[in-house]
């Protein structure tokens, strides 16, 4: 399993969300599934299903929804998971600000 988090993202690197994010990290782990930490995409095992973790505005978050058609709403809560199938594997894209980062992981 890896979780991307682009460190350009400000959504996802305020200090709630890396907080949600470690505690995703840590609930994997203890599920006993191995966890890769990437910046990029292209940084994960290629094996492995990928969970990113964004803001709507984060190149990643942008290429996800546009292939997928989803559509977040500019509001606080507004959360899109969006699971898509690429010939690269498995992804789950996990988009919204900071709050809504913050319950999807915690």
């Amino acid at each position: 399993m890896s979780i991307i988090v682009n460190p350009r993202d400000a959504v996802a690197l305020a200090d709630a969300a890396k907080w949600a994010v470690n505690e995703l990290e840590r609930s994997l782990t203890a599920a006993a599934f191995s966890v890769q930490r990437c910046e990029r995409l292209a940084d994960a095992d290629p094996a492995n299903q990928c969970i990113v973790a964004a803001g709507p505005s984060s190149p990643e978050a942008r290429d996800i929804l546009k292939l997928s058609g989803v559509v977040v709403p500019n509001t606080p809560e507004a959360l899109a998971a969006v699971p898509v199938t690429v010939r690269q594997g498995q992804w789950l894209l996990a988009c919204g600000m900071i709050r809504a980062l913050l319950f999807s992981f915690a």
